[in-house]
């Protein structure tokens, strides 16, 4: 009896986990084409993950102002972020937003990026 409640015990747990990883949180960011002229003008736009705030937004932007301003539609969940200075340090900071806003990786063209690849792919220089 012991071995049958463990093993399902495993079982459960296994599958729970399983489960667990599959389910990733992204941001929706714009074409890649877009993002190429995004780099060149400073201006970007995401869909962040559903469920925020403006003040939860709005509270997570201020950690960032010297890096970039944001302005959030609660209704559309769409960020609108503006560089202030325009630089691959600045860019780097975007992912860290988008972190701290649920999102786990970033879809671009319809192809989900880890925030690592999403920076190298459309951020750095």
């Amino acid at each position: 009896m012991k071995t049958i409640c463990l093993a399902i015990l495993a079982i459960f747990s296994i599958s729970t986990l399983a489960s667990a990883q599959e389910t990733s949180v992204s941001a929706v960011a714009q074409s890649s084409q877009e993002l190429a002229a995004s780099k060149k003008t400073g201006s970007y736009t995401f869909v962040l993950p559903a469920g925020l705030s403006q003040e939860q937004v709005a509270k997570n932007a201020l950690y960032y102002d010297v890096y970039f301003t944001v302005d959030y539609s609660e209704k559309t969940s769409v960020a609108k972020i503006k560089l202030i200075e325009n630089n691959e340090i600045n860019r780097r900071i975007i992912t860290r937003f988008l972190l701290v806003n649920g999102a786990q990786s970033v879809k671009v063209d319809g192809k989900t990026e880890s925030m690592d690849m999403f920076f190298t792919n459309h951020l750095k220089d």
